[in-house]
């Protein structure tokens, strides 16, 4: 079975005048019906995210138990989705 990747990356650039405090910490979730990772980096006066999710789901249709883990990634990505990076 072919499994589904979904793959993003996304750059900010600040102005030199401003002050990057903090980035997020990477994420990482990884069990039987996927993988999910995000990475951030500071260079210089930018903030590169690199996120990626793998549905690892065993075959085309879910089983109950299947469903259960599976739900767990959602809440880990939107968790993700939220952090901030902090500036001034």
């Amino acid at each position: 079975m072919e499994r589904t990747t979904f793959c993003g990356i996304i750059a900010f650039h600040f102005p030199k005048n401003v002050e990057i405090l903090s980035v997020p910490k990477d994420a990482h979730l990884a069990n039987a019906s996927g993988r999910h990772n995000s990475t951030y980096r500071r260079e210089g006066d930018a903030v590169t995210v690199h996120r990626s999710f793998r549905d690892q789901t065993p075959g085309p249709v879910r089983t109950p138990a299947d469903d259960r883990e599976f739900r767990i990634h959602p809440r880990h990505i939107l968790r993700d989705l939220r952090a901030q990076v902090l500036y001034q």
